[in-house]
């Protein structure tokens, strides 16, 4: 597979990791033939603007600038949804420099997803602070120079300088040399009439600046018609060949690599150059561009390849990169290929060996360039800068934001290693004593600092657990990450039993603790969670008795699964937050008894704790900056939210919400942690716990875990609340909290509290 993503992920890396399962499940499902794919794409490419800094004469731009780019948020949401399985993201020309707008949005995500990066540019806008930033992502970089004659340079690229770029370059090559590096550099050169003669002074040139290669393209006039700069025009087949030979011959001069296959030559490899990443999916019968790309226009439009068409396969702006993926355009490209029948566009292309040429190719092509012009006229009347962004969809519903809620008041917390790591644990309340997931195993502790005593391997393979809770005496549900099911464990038999009593929607999918409620009278809910590479998996299921059997609950909109699931007795009503990307972040409400799926907040953060009380619904955020506790007071059942208030956490306090916990005086209690891969934003910071006397109209840090984020914990456990007594979970270093009485008073439903 791809060797730079597996020594990250030999080294523990798990984005790496992540990369690299997508990619294995990407090519098995190839292998299988398979329309839908649950793996994303390797590659995303990103024509994000048609703005230019110059007007080539074999562009359109030369025409009349650019207007179209897609706004900083929509950048965003794309990247958010496809890098993080992504191995490679192209910035490339779609009209447009790839170095401009847009440019700082989309290159701080692709190094904050650990992607590696294509960069294809005219290079005049290429600073030393732009390389710098973007060197260490740097998989391919490519600069497109045509000429290095001075006045044929500038008279093509029309308001370029030739000394600007030659500078620039200087500037690469110096940087290079101080920070040596593994990408590949190459320049590029569109053949025209003027330039064919000039190729082996810009072979040299690039030998000179520190170049692996020189790509020659043919002039296409798809786009642009040029023909006053055709090569075939102004010079015989034998001429072309002469000055292509004495190309070569200047690339084994200079030790450089040259390729040339727009003009039926086999590229010319001078030296060893490594592949490039990633790893081409070629031998399956099936077009790379319709199960390995992602490419996305500046008009928000997504089309299957390289190649001007109109197979639009969908719109970002309204769509979401999953819809688009697996979408019904797609599926039908896929299907064309795997089956043979080919397209009129795909049919007779030298990406797509496998189809038959179709008859007839002059009547084909002007059925293209047809079907182009009426597919043109339609995006001209539609013009996607009019249609409202499903970024904007995404913002904050209208809310009362409360700043300087949260003080620094840190109690005297008794505090103990216990013995071993844990997954997750579970109170049985009969005894007092611990039931433990850990490396696969079901473990029984007497007491909290007891070491847990093996009762029963759950799983083999030994998954992290993600959820224990007892639903009932004596009673348990597990499941561990990835492992598809849910457990019903009893422990009332002379020997614990367990058995599979949910299979989940995929077989990657899993209940965590936060997706459990529990209701009265042998009612219980659990809604799927998984991060695996494509998993849309937020499902709801409700068992009637005790979690023996199940049954799935209605459709809620496609997520990529269930952040936490709560029951308002108050209400009478179910309450779920599914997550994590863009649109799919959504509170939802159901009648506990007709349960009907719909929406109560707009989409906002994915909400991953929700704690109903007495008057209140309490929500956390999870943001890598920007968070806060949310409460909302309770209104009639059927009747509209009221207007949230959003409790921001100042900058010393701004973690994700992890858990927020009701004690039986109504004292509320929450985890604030962060995600252990965004290291931007624990600098600095410690994980904490905090507690409010007032129904969460303000909040106390009472305990800070280790600076070094050793014990911060994935979720508590309360024990005792007389004293209060805590024990941590999925962490290395399993913690007993023991916090000193409340001083003061918890303040009464209802009560006016000043903020």
């Amino acid at each position: 597979m791809q060797s730079y993503f597996a020594a990250a992920a030999r080294a523990g890396d798990r984005v790496a990791t992540a990369k690299l399962a997508n990619s294995q499940l990407l090519r098995e499902e190839i292998a299988a033939r398979r329309e839908v794919l649950r793996a994303l794409p390797e590659i995303v490419t990103f024509h994000n603007t048609d703005i230019c800094n110059l007007r080539c004469v074999m562009c359109p731009r030369h025409l009349g600038q650019g207007t179209h780019a897609l706004d900083d948020d929509l950048l965003r949401l794309v990247a958010d949804e496809l890098l993080p399985t992504a191995l490679k993201a192209n910035f490339t020309s779609g009209g447009g420099e790839p170095l401009g707008v847009g440019f700082e949005v989309l290159l701080e995500r692709v190094r904050r997803h650990a992607t590696r990066l294509d960069v294809t540019t005219n290079g005049l806008l290429m600073t030393r602070e732009k390389f710098l930033a973007m060197q260490p992502a740097l998989d391919h970089l490519n600069v497109s120079v045509d000429c290095v004659v001075p006045a044929i340079y500038e008279r093509i690229r029309v308001g370029a300088s030739f000394d600007k770029l030659a500078a620039r370059l200087a500037h690469v090559a110096e940087l290079r040399r101080e920070h040596p590096d593994g990408m590949l550099f190459s320049l590029s050169a569109v053949v025209m009439a003027s330039t064919l003669p000039h190729l082996p002074e810009l072979i040299a040139f690039a030998a000179r600046h520190g170049a692996d290669g020189v790509v020659l393209q043919r002039l296409q006039h798809d786009v642009m018609p040029t023909w006053h700069e055709d090569v075939t025009r102004h010079f015989t087949a034998t001429e072309i060949e002469r000055h292509l030979d004495a190309a070569e011959h200047a690339a084994r001069a200079a030790g450089i690599s040259l390729v040339s296959s727009g003009f039926g030559r086999a590229p010319l490899w001078v030296r060893p150059v490594r592949s490039k990443v990633p790893d081409p999916l070629d031998g399956h019968g099936i077009c790379s561009f319709l199960t390995q790309t992602f490419t996305l226009m500046f008009t928000g439009e997504v089309y299957p390849c390289c190649k001007p068409t109109d197979y639009r396969l969908g719109d970002v702006y309204s769509e979401s990169s999953f819809e688009i993926w697996n979408g019904t355009p797609l599926r039908r490209l896929r299907r064309a290929h795997y089956d043979r029948q080919g397209t009129v566009f795909c049919s007779g292309c030298e990406l797509a060996p496998h189809l038959p040429a179709r008859p007839l190719p002059i009547a084909q092509e002007a059925l293209r360039r047809t079907r182009r012009w009426i597919d043109n006229r339609r995006s001209e009347r539609n013009d996607r800068r009019q249609r409202p962004s499903r970024a904007a969809i995404v913002a904050p519903p209208p809310h009362h934001r409360i700043d300087n809620v949260v003080s620094l008041e840190l109690a005297r917390v008794i505090e103990e290693s216990l013995p071993e790591p844990r997954d997750v644990t579970a109170l049985d309340r009969r005894d007092g004593s611990l039931w433990i997931l850990h490396a696969g195993w079901l473990k029984h502790a007497s007491e909290p600092r007891a070491a847990g005593v093996p009762v029963l391997q759950l799983n083999p393979a030994g998954q992290r657990g993600c959820l224990l809770a007892f639903v009932q005496p004596g009673v348990l549900l597990a499941s561990f990450e990835g492992g598809g099911v849910v457990l019903r464990i009893d422990r009332n038999a002379a020997m614990p039993t367990a058995h599979v009593v949910l299979r989940l929607s995929d077989d990657r999918a899993s209940v965590r603790t936060s997706g459990l409620a529990l209701g009265e009278h042998g009612e219980l809910w659990v809604g799927e969670y998984g991060v695996a590479p494509g998993l849309r998996c937020a499902i709801v299921h409700r068992s009637r008795d005790h979690g023996r059997t199940f049954a799935r609950i209605g459709s809620l909109p496609p997520a990529r699964h269930v952040h936490a699931i709560a029951i308002s007795q108050e209400l009478g009503q179910v309450l779920v937050t599914t997550g994590d990307l863009g649109m799919e972040r959504a509170t939802l409400v159901a009648d506990r008894h007709r349960p009907r799926w719909r929406r109560w907040l707009a989409p906002w953060s994915g909400f991953t704790a929700i704690q109903p009380t007495p008057g209140w619904t309490h929500f956390g955020t999870d943001l890598e900056q920007g968070n806060g506790l949310v409460r909302i007071a309770t209104t009639r059942a059927g009747e509209p939210p009221k207007t949230p208030e959003y409790r921001h956490l100042a900058q010393e306090f701004d973690l994700q919400v992890r858990q927020i916990e009701l004690l039986s005086d109504q004292t509320l209690l929450a985890l604030l942690s962060m995600d252990g891969d965004l290291h931007a934003a624990r600098a600095g910071k410690r994980a904490m716990l905090l507690r409010s006397v007032d129904h969460g109209a303000s909040w106390r840090v009472v305990h800070r875990f280790a600076a070094d984020w050793s014990d911060a914990p994935e979720r508590f456990v309360v024990i005792d609340e007389d004293p209060l007594t805590l024990v941590t979970d999925g962490v290395a270093e399993a913690r007993l909290l023991r916090l000193p009485v409340v001083t003061g008073h918890t303040v009464p439903v209802g009560t006016s509290v000043p903020l």
